[in-house]
């Protein structure tokens, strides 16, 4: 692995980033590497991951990826919600089938003794913008940031070309009280169970993939409106096509 810190001034403002490179390679077995940077701006509220995968092998490999972003207490609370441009929702299992909600926005509860683990899933399939980018958020809008006025959220945006899925997960036991909202290039199954339903992605020898994932802060009303007018335009646009 290697890791470099390409942090710099571009004009009046400063960059901050990072970046590194990793291969996942065997004898005879698959040979990727990820190329990954994360970067920001002094001053900014949001960050940039921009990752790259090539397969550099001489056979197909099976590629998957998944974003692994949690958000917990105070910001996730008894009516926190999930916006999103998700214009489809299929559950992982009969337990969260049973527990889905019709549309968007969708509500948490507060943390539930009797809630049960691993947690219930879903998986989001996404619309874009012109811009090609999907985008989701975790909102709580009654949280008042810095003494600020109320409402605070963490939004996600990222390219829904190679990240077409967003994966939603809630583990919300006490102790245990946490929400996962992770931009996927697939369905959070095995590779066996993904073959057998024909959702295996596969990188050709010579091929890559970039992915790019936006994680940002929401404050206030406004900034929390704008967001979930820009979700609703998405999916109605969406559904007019």
């Amino acid at each position: 692995m290697r890791v470099r810190d390409l942090s710099r001034w571009e004009g009046e403002e400063y960059l901050l980033e990072v970046a590194g490179t990793v291969e996942e390679a065997s004898l005879f077995g698959e040979k990727l590497r990820l190329e990954r940077s994360v970067a920001s701006r002094i001053g900014a509220r949001h960050l940039t991951v921009r990752d790259r995968v090539e397969n550099f092998g001489r056979r197909p490999a099976p590629f998957t990826i998944l974003y692994h972003i949690n958000a917990g207490f105070p910001l996730l609370c008894a009516g926190s919600e999930l916006e999103s441009s998700s214009v489809s929702v299929e559950p992982y299992d009969p337990a969260s089938a049973a527990t889905a909600e019709p549309g968007l926005p969708r509500r948490f509860s507060g943390p539930d003794p009797d809630f049960a683990a691993p947690g219930m899933d879903w998986l989001h399939t996404m619309a874009a913008d012109a811009d090609g980018r999907a985008w989701a958020a975790l909102l709580n809008r009654g949280l008042h940031p810095r003494g600020g006025p109320a409402g605070l959220g963490l939004y996600l945006a990222f390219q829904a070309d190679t990240l077409p899925y967003l994966s939603e997960w809630r583990m919300l036991a006490e102790g245990d009280y946490v929400v996962g909202l992770e931009p996927a290039n697939t369905k959070v199954l095995n590779r066996a169970a993904l073959r057998r339903e024909g959702r295996l992605p596969m990188l050709q020898p010579g091929d890559t993939r970039e992915m790019e994932v936006e994680l940002g802060v929401l404050e206030g009303p406004e900034e929390i409106e704008s967001f979930t007018a820009r979700c609703r335009a998405i999916r109605d646009g969406a559904g007019a096509r």
